[in-house]
């Protein structure tokens, strides 16, 4: 999961520039089961969502700094309680309004 993410953030056309320089917004929605701050890739292994978030920092996601990261975390956070984290990440991209 975490190198889906990576490699999507890197992601550069036939100029060797971002895909994502004209882009206004970066979304990623991730449902999955989890654990108190951690949610479980399908290849079983945890993930901590401060991880998920370093990669959309603008040191790591050059192309878009400045602008919102939306992530949607839906899983469990463990056996005690069941939690919906709206935090700021699906590969929807929306256009800049104005350049």
């Amino acid at each position: 999961m975490i190198e889906a993410i990576h490699t999507e953030t890197q992601r550069v056309d036939t100029s060797g520039q971002s895909v994502h320089r004209h882009m206004g917004v970066f979304v990623l929605v991730l449902t999955s089961h989890g654990d108190e701050g951690c949610i479980i890739g399908s290849d079983r292994v945890y993930i901590r969502l401060t991880d998920i978030y370093d990669l959309l920092s603008p040191r790591n996601f050059p192309a878009m700094r400045g602008r919102p990261k939306i992530v949607i975390v839906q899983a469990c956070a463990g056996c005690k309680f069941t939690m919906f984290s709206l935090t700021l990440i699906t590969w929807h991209h929306i256009p800049l309004l104005s350049k």
